[in-house]
Formats: C-alpha cells, sequence, structure tokens
C-alpha cells in the first residue's frame, strides 16, 4: 500500500482551496495520506486536522502584520515544532508569505529533508524569495492560471 505523509500549509482561504485541489489530487497517487498543518474548510473536508485555525495567520496589510508580530512568531514556532515531530514526505506551501516562508526558514535551519517541496504563489517572482529547503525535487508552481478561465488555460 502507497502512503504519504503530507505537511501543508495554507494561510489564506485561496491556498485552502489550492491545497484541497493538490492534496485530491495526490489521493489518487497513493491510498493512504496523512496530512497536517495549517489550513481551513476545504482541507478538512479532505482530513486535516489544522494545528490551529487559518484566521489566525491570515493578516492583510503591513500594519496587520507588525501589530500581531508576536502571535506570527509563536505560531511558527508551534507549526515547525509540529512538522519536524511529524516527519512528512512532502511539504507544500501555499502563498502567504508572511507566514509559510519563515515556516519554511525555520525548517531549512533545523535541516528538516523532504522528498518533495511544492510551492504554490498567486503573484509571479515570489519563488526567487523562498528558502530552498533540502529535497530531491522542488517544484515551483506560480498560479496565475486560478485567476483564468478554462478556455484561456487549453488555448
Amino acid at each position: 500500500m502507497l502512503s504519504k505523509k503530507i505537511a501543508i500549509i495554507a494561510g489564506e482561504p485561496s491556498g485552502d482551496i489550492m491545497g484541497a485541489d493538490l492534496i485530491h489530487e495526490f489521493k489518487y497517487l497513493y491510498n493512504n495520506i496523512e496530512i497536517l498543518g495549517v489550513g481551513g474548510k476545504e482541507l478538512s473536508k479532505l482530513g486535516l486536522k489544522s494545528i490551529f485555525p487559518i484566521d489566525r495567520v491570515s493578516y492583510i496589510g503591513p500594519w496587520d502584520i507588525i501589530k500581531n508580530v508576536n502571535t506570527i512568531r509563536k505560531l511558527i514556532k508551534i507549526t515547525v515544532d509540529t512538522i519536524i515531530r511529524s516527519k512528512p514526505d512532502i511539504l507544500v506551501i501555499i502563498d502567504c508569505p508572511e507566514f509559510s516562508h519563515r515556516v519554511a526558514k525555520e525548517l531549512e535551519e533545523s535541516h528538516q529533508k523532504f522528498r518533495l517541496l511544492i510551492m504554490f504563489h498567486l503573484l509571479y517572482g515570489l519563488g526567487d524569495k523562498v528558502v530552498q529547503l533540502k529535497c530531491p525535487l522542488i517544484l515551483t508552481m506560480f498560479c496565475q492560471y486560478y485567476l483564468l478561465n478554462q478556455s484561456s488555460i487549453r488555448n
């Protein structure tokens, strides 16, 4: 039986939807998937027990981030510790850079290794700023196609 442990960090509702789409596809590849991390309703429907509610890391604008910096730091530590203890095969980071990129940096500093790292970014160019975790395959997806309709994608 093929099984995978997947850590996913989706700190925004749009990331929750993209993450759910990805996990749905993984379910076709693997018989048994364990999902851990941070997400919302859509990922919860697929079996994610979020470490904490998604709205605890969904901040808008620099001022909102600045006034919540201590909370963000605590949540980063909780997330990193949970991922390290769980030893997932795959790490999925979806947008929310003020949170997810810092988690990725902490994981890199801890020398945590993954077989696959998948990074989704809604704005082209953010991938260059993400730390490169140690894993054999890094797949970066710039998800502008989510903003397009199906007919534009096919052409």
